[in-house]
C-alpha cells in the first residue's frame, strides 16, 4: 500500500534518503501538518500515515524502529 500511495515520490537509487525526507513527503501525500504527524494524536487520519513513515523508514534507511520512533514524536517500536 506505501509503494503504491508513494509511487514515484521517493527515488532510492542513489540518494541518501532520511527519516525528514520521508517525513515531509508523507505528511504532502495525505496532506497533513508535520507537527501532527510528530503529535500524540492517534486518530486514524494521522497514525496510518505514521505508521507508514515507519515502515518506509525502516525499509529505506538503516535507522533502528526506536531511532524512527524518535524521530516521530518519541513513538515506540511498537507503532
Amino acid at each position: 500500500m506505501a509503494q503504491i500511495a508513494l509511487d514515484g515520490q521517493i527515488e532510492a537509487a542513489t540518494k541518501h534518503i532520511r527519516i525528514s525526507d520521508i517525513t515531509d513527503v508523507v505528511a504532502r501525500h495525505y496532506n497533513i501538518r508535520l507537527a501532527d504527524l510528530n503529535s500524540k494524536k492517534r486518530n486514524q487520519s494521522i497514525a496510518e500515515p505514521r505508521q507508514i513513515c515507519m515502515y518506509l523508514a525502516r525499509q529505506l534507511t538503516r535507522h533502528s524502529l526506536e531511532e524512527i520512533g524518535g524521530h516521530l514524536g518519541g513513538r515506540d517500536h511498537t507503532t
